[in-house]
This record gives structure tokens, sequence and C-alpha cells, in this order.
């Protein structure tokens, strides 16, 4: 996978057996780190709320991104 990714990055392609490759790893690895978390968002998950979005002025006042975090 790393190999596929790095040579993705160098040429801005690859050949159809390696996107189908990497685009299953990375669709496993989604549903496995993710998917919980979206239905979540959606209030599909733990206390079934429907969260709004963050407006711009919240996210820079209130969530001032931490070490390691991107905003």
């Amino acid at each position: 996978m790393r190999r596929l990714y790095d040579d993705l990055k160098r040429a801005h392609h690859l050949r159809h057996g390696g996107r189908m490759q990497l685009g299953l790893f990375l669709k496993k690895l989604f549903q496995r780190q993710y998917a919980y978390s979206i239905r979540h968002n959606y209030g599909e998950e733990g206390k079934r709320a429907d969260y709004a979005v963050y407006s711009c002025l919240k996210i820079i006042m209130n969530n001032p991104p931490g070490i390691g975090d991107l905003n």
C-alpha cells in the first residue's frame, strides 16, 4: 500500500489494478475507523442528537486547534 501511495504522489497516476487495490484498502480503512463517527454526527448512533454545522466564527473562537489538530 505504501508503494502504491508513494507512486501515486510521485506520478499523479496509477494504473487500473493499483487504483482498485488502493481504493479498496482505503474503503476498508474508512469503514473501520470513521463510519461510526459519521453515523453519530447524523444522529444515528450514541445519544441520537442531530448535530448542526459549526459556523466559521464558532470554529475560530471556541475550537482553537491543539497540537497536531487541523481546522
